[in-house]
């Protein structure tokens, strides 16, 4: 039973840090509001800096685990036409995952209200912190860290399922976690291709996947 436990709280580990970051981050920004009596604080903002205050623990944890996996050092890396292809087609996912929430008729039975209010703070927020900051932390959390523990006591399949359920519930909404779910497996689909023996290995093409979907998502909300 205490074994059992161990396991649980050694892979829920890198999210449960996460969240109490952001806490701090969120209570710190509402605090600074009262006090200027500004609005609240801007949901973007604090997505971002939540993510940049993480990233330091999040990569020690990262690196520690790679140690315990001498392996990790002796892959060898992909072509560039593979990163290139993994831009792309997180580019592509997210203009036909928004596309099907459309022609589906989801967003007329679920809010998107949190959606929308990340997408109502600044341009250069959402471009350097949600289009970059932002993908390259969620990937070291339930790629780099969530999966590749849970991957210490399941196989692939199950792990690699349950990674893209928590992910699309770290989105927060319904409408966002029916986008987020099939996006999950295609990220872990690209970070198994890049790490074929699962042996904590780099996070290039899921990354680069994450950053081209946000940067779509950002591009045709305020361009289009």
């Amino acid at each position: 039973m205490n074994e059992y436990i161990k396991r649980i709280g050694r892979v829920s580990a890198p999210i449960l840090v996460h969240l109490g970051i952001s806490f701090l981050v969120v209570y710190a920004g509402t605090v600074i509001c009262m006090w200027q009596r500004w609005d609240g604080p801007d949901a973007a903002l604090m997505t971002v800096l939540s993510a940049a205050f993480s990233a330091p623990f999040l990569w020690k944890m990262w690196k520690r685990d790679r140690l315990l996996l001498s392996a990790a050092a002796e892959q060898k890396g992909k072509p560039v036409w593979f990163y290139v292809l993994a831009f792309g087609s997180g580019v592509l996912a997210s203009c036909l995952g928004s596309l099907l929430m459309q022609v589906s008729g989801a967003a007329d039975f679920f809010s998107n209200a949190v959606q929308e209010e990340l997408f109502a703070g600044n341009i250069w927020v959402q471009l350097l912190g949600m289009g970059f900051v932002t993908p390259a932390v969620e990937e070291l959390i339930f790629r780099g860290l969530f999966y590749q523990r849970l991957r210490e006591s399941l196989p692939r399949g199950y792990a690699a399922a349950i990674t893209a359920l928590i992910f699309a519930l770290w989105h927060q909404n319904p409408l966002q976690m029916l986008y987020a779910f099939p996006m999950g497996l295609l990220l872990q689909f690209f970070y198994c291709m890049e790490n074929p023996a699962d042996r904590c290995g780099s996070l290039k093409a899921p990354i680069l996947f994450h950053m081209g979907a946000n940067l779509i998502s950002i591009a045709v909300e305020y361009f289009v």
